[in-house]
């Protein structure tokens, strides 16, 4: 298209603020980090200022790696700073001309390269249901419970890596629109950067321009990051003179006319030059009127909505959907003007300053909240027409690549357009999974299921695997009953005949991983004793060896060991069978847990646990490694080696800190508390175990919890504070019976029985030790065997702490 007025704005004065950056960056050459950040109000000149930082760290010799919050209505998790990172391949290029306006990390997507319904793509072969049949059980809220990689922190890693390599500044515009995974990774890298050779330096609206719940997340990313706060104020009088001049060398402005125009824009850039180019002001009681405001910009903006030529107001619709940012070649297919015509429109728009033009024939809207007033005026007709419409020139225009994808899954929903809807929106839940984003990858698999079921004819087996994919990110995110009744209202359809008979076997064992993260053991015993007769060699590998591991752990919370020995052997010889090195490992870990519990079996469990652990290092997986260094450290204590177990399970610390994994380092803190306990070091324990209670309280982990609190209980019975420490202990009876622990409930009844006879009550006492002969103690907790008999044999000497 021709090129329109706007498409370039020099940066005039702010020599203070262009000073700071420099100092700044000539720091950042010498190898020192941090976070700076750029406040200012839309049109300030932000991104112009970034721009010009950019070159000149360039020319100095920094790396850049740059990133602009995207224009999609719904980005890919983690798209901002993928995309920072995605820069480093070609630091030749200007950041706008790195910035395509729809795509910048090809996916790869089974499905052809054609248009249409031919090119929508299918659901990657590896399925995520038997990927998190995978994963270990009780993960509850923490999307990082159960080991899996934290992609947070794996950008994180990545980012300071660049900045190991060689001094460099990531520059990120606009972080007030960053997707919530950009800026949980912001969240990782911020209090890191003082001690790292790498420099942040991102922009931003003030804060009081930015929604509550975005507003605090940024505050807590610039308080922990120590951020320097650059605020670029608006233009002075003479700069704003010199601006005026700039922008139009062709015209005579005069001195009066700047000033008036200095007095409605308030020295806003950006309104400025939309009043230079329009060379009319707009209408006010007079020049000296307060200086303009935000608010008076929008307003002014907004006026040049009303009277449009019909044809100009039919392009602003179509824009209007497409979103705040979009290429013209996208918005020629959309629309289906003539591309001559379309090109004089697109002029007039710019010159009205409703429209402006980036680099690469790349259009935008001046503000976001003007594009939504053209959109909210839409008729929810033609809004569902244009969203089709913007579909299928999507399909046809850009390559099938994640923000596409995601794109996609938003027009096609909001076009109606069902069938594609539904795959689009499955897939764009399936990349989100895969990217540990649960509440975006739910909200994607909800949109996918509520299109495929008015797709006629209805397809029960893709019903069937679009509610169990949707299940597991509810379990992820916690939401346990949810997952449990989306799963009981698809079950009707696993008897259909269209079904695979694979399929309705996930289908079950889905539902008993389900009901095991609820600690629903009787159920979990019902469905797997009902499936383990019939299992065919013809499922997959993965279904077997899921179903094989989730017997396993049922066996081992019942304390039946020998039996869930044989489980796990079989799930272990199916993991070798595959040569899944990773799965094997994870897998001999588990066995060596039930290993631990069995007399005569504790050194091939300690070698097994030592050997699994090297390898999971050298693999670079750390959080499995931290899960693996826990069991080692407990088992180790069990048998009295109490100097190794914390050994080990300081080094479980060091390495769940390493890999960012909050749930494992809250596991380590409170079983390093409990055995500083045993020690005799009270001083030591609490410390510990307060540090882990909060951290399992944050993620949400209620079986870590009941942990912590069951060592609560043990640190104040052996301090003596006999009160708080029945309220401990009671609180954690509670929480074992709820969730069903059996293993962890006779431990609690245990300490209770000890604190009835240290208060001098021995009927309470005796009720205790009942219970705990109902439970089964010494079958289902051997490693308290040693407490349980010391405890007898004080009962029966009527509590005197000396009998035992």
């Amino acid at each position: 298209m021709p090129g329109a007025a706007g498409a370039e704005r020099p940066f005039i004065g702010r020599p203070e603020s262009v000073d700071a950056l420099r100092r700044r960056a000539d720091a950042a050459r010498g190898g020192r980090g941090g976070l700076t950040v750029v406040e200012g109000e839309a049109g300030v000149g932000k991104s112009t200022l970034l721009d010009g930082m950019v070159q000149d760290a360039r020319a100095k010799g920094l790396r850049v790696l740059f990133a602009r919050a995207p224009s999609l209505e719904n980005p890919p998790p983690y798209h901002l700073v993928r995309e920072a990172l995605a820069s480093r391949r070609d630091e030749s290029e200007s950041p706008e001309s790195a910035l395509p306006s729809i795509a910048f990390i090809p996916t790869t997507l089974r499905g052809g390269q054609g248009s249409g319904a031919e090119r929508a793509p299918r659901v990657p072969e590896s399925w995520l249901v038997e990927d998190h049949l995978m994963e270990p059980f009780g993960s509850g809220a923490d999307t990082t419970a159960s080991g899996r990689p934290r992609m947070d922190s794996e950008l994180a890693a990545d980012l300071l890596a660049e900045g190991n390599d060689a001094p460099t500044v990531l520059v990120l515009e606009d972080v007030h629109l960053a997707d919530d995974g950009s800026l949980d990774t912001l969240a990782i890298l911020a209090p890191q950067l003082l001690s790292r050779p790498l420099w942040v330096l991102f922009s931003r609206l003030p804060l009081a321009s930015v929604p509550g719940p975005r507003r605090a997340r940024l505050e807590t990313i610039e308080r922990s990051g120590d951020a320097e706060t650059i605020v670029l104020h608006p233009f002075t009088l003479a700069e704003a003179s010199e601006f005026v001049r700039t922008v139009d060398r062709s015209a005579e402005v005069r001195d009066e006319e700047v000033t008036r125009w200095y007095s409605q824009s308030g020295g806003n850039p950006l309104f400025l030059e939309q009043l230079a180019r329009r060379r009319r002001a707009i209408r006010t009681e007079g020049t000296q009127r307060a200086r303009g405001t935000p608010e008076e910009f929008a307003e002014y903006l907004a006026g040049q909505l009303t009277g449009l030529p019909p044809e100009q107001d039919r392009v602003l619709a179509v824009a209007s959907v497409l979103g705040r940012e979009f290429p013209f070649a996208l918005l020629l297919r959309a629309s289906g003007e003539e591309e001559e015509g379309l090109a004089e429109v697109v002029q007039e728009l710019v010159a009205r300053g409703l429209l402006r033009e980036r680099p690469e024939e790349v259009l935008e809207f001046l503000r976001d909240d003007l594009r939504l007033t053209v959109y909210h005026r839409l008729t929810e007709a033609r809004r569902r027409l244009l969203h089709k419409r913007a579909g299928e020139a999507l399909e046809a225009y850009a390559p099938a690549d994640e923000p596409t994808i995601f794109a996609l899954a938003r027009h096609y929903h909001l076009g109606r357009v069902d069938e594609k809807a539904a795959i689009y929106n499955r897939v764009a839940g399936e990349l989100a999974g895969r990217a540990f984003a649960p509440a975006v990858s739910r909200a994607h698999y909800e949109r996918a299921i509520e299109c495929q079921r008015r797709v006629r004819p209805r397809d029960p087996a893709v019903e069937l695997e679009m509610a169990l994919e949707l299940a597991v990110q509810l379990d992820r995110l916690g939401e346990l009953e949810t997952a449990e009744s989306v799963l009981q209202s698809a079950l009707p359809q696993v008897e259909s005949p269209a079904v695979p008979p694979a399929l309705r076997v996930i289908a079950r064992i889905s539902l008993a991983r389900i009901y095991s993260d609820q600690g629903r053991w009787d159920d979990v015993d019902r469905i797997t004793n009902e499936l383990m007769p019939a299992v065919d060699p013809s499922w997959s590998p993965r279904t077997r060896l899921a179903l094989h591991r989730l017997r396993g752990e049922l066996l081992y919370y019942y304390g039946r060991y020998p039996e869930a020995l044989e489980q796990h052997d079989q799930a272990l010889a199916i993991a070798l069978a595959q040569h899944d090195e990773r799965e094997a490992a994870l897998e001999t870990v588990r066995r060596a847990n039930v290993l631990g519990m069995i007399p005569g079996r504790f050194e091939e469990a300690v070698a097994d646990y030592k050997r699994v652990c090297r390898a999971l290092i050298d693999r670079g997986d750390l959080s499995e490694a931290a899960y693996t260094l826990i069991y080692l450290g407990v088992v180790l204590s069990w048998y009295g080696r109490t100097d190794e177990g914390l050994t080990a399970l300081g080094e479980a610390r060091e390495l769940a800190e390493k890999a960012g994994d909050p749930r494992r380092l809250g596991w380590s803190l409170f079983n390093i508390a409990d055995l500083e306990r045993e020690r005799g070091n009270l001083d030591g324990a609490r410390p510990a175990n307060q540090r882990a209670r909060e951290i399992l309280e944050k993620v949400g982990d209620r079986f870590g919890l009941v942990q912590t609190q069951i060592v609560e209980g043990k640190i104040l019975l052996q301090s003596g504070d006999l009160e708080r420490a029945q309220t401990e202990l009671l609180e954690a009876y509670r929480m074992v019976r709820e969730l069903n622990i059996p293993a962890d409930e006779a431990e609690v009844v245990l300490r209770l029985a000890e604190l009835a006879l240290a208060h001098g009550d021995r009927a309470s006492a005796q009720a205790r030790e009942l219970e705990l002969a109902r439970l089964g103690i010494d079958r289902l907790r051997p490693d308290l065997l040693q407490d349980h008999r010391r405890f007898l044999v004080r009962l029966r000497s009527g509590g005197d702490p000396a009998a035992a």
